[in-house]
């Protein structure tokens, strides 16, 4: 047999097996018809809903209204909002650089001796000095500065009673 007539034989068979599949599946689509109503015994199924003592039909008690708007479900929720940053201290004005050495009163004021950074420095009352410290007043033992940026004051303790 040829090759050729071995295909169109084998697609006779292919038809003819289709149309034979699609006869079958007709068949069975047709509904079946029954003859008789199913029957029934004496005990009847109970409907959705309805109370055994009453024999009535149960009640749903009323929804309540939805008064808030629906929001969109796909929403990303918003991120919780970031603590509140700790409060920076209040600036402060550094120690006091001075170490006192000694004093000299005499009728023109008084003048105090200051040791600073390895130096000796003579100040009298409203003496501006190194790193802007002002020595504002000299009180029986004590020297009051200044610290002029931010306007804090700081007392040295010097033992002098005079």
């Amino acid at each position: 047999m040829s090759t050729d007539l071995r295909r169109r034989l084998l697609l006779l068979a292919a038809g003819l097996f289709t149309l034979w599949a699609i006869w079958q599946v007709r068949d069975a689509d047709e509904p079946v018809s029954r003859s008789a109503p199913p029957r029934r015994s004496g005990i009847e199924a109970p409907v959705a809903g309805m109370t055994p003592e009453t024999g009535k039909l149960m009640s749903l008690p009323e929804r309540a209204k939805v008064t808030e708007p629906v929001r969109d479900l796909f929403q990303l929720p918003q991120p919780p909002a970031p603590p509140p940053l700790p409060r920076a201290p209040a600036p402060m004005a550094p120690p006091l650089p001075f170490v006192y050495l000694g004093g000299i009163s005499d009728a023109s004021g008084t003048q105090v001796f200051l040791s600073w950074s390895g130096s000796t420095l003579v100040a009298t009352p409203g003496s501006r000095l190194a790193g802007g410290w002002l020595l504002e007043t000299v009180e029986p033992g004590r020297l009051v500065f200044n610290y002029e940026a931010l306007q804090q004051r700081q007392t040295l303790a010097t033992g002098d009673r005079r």
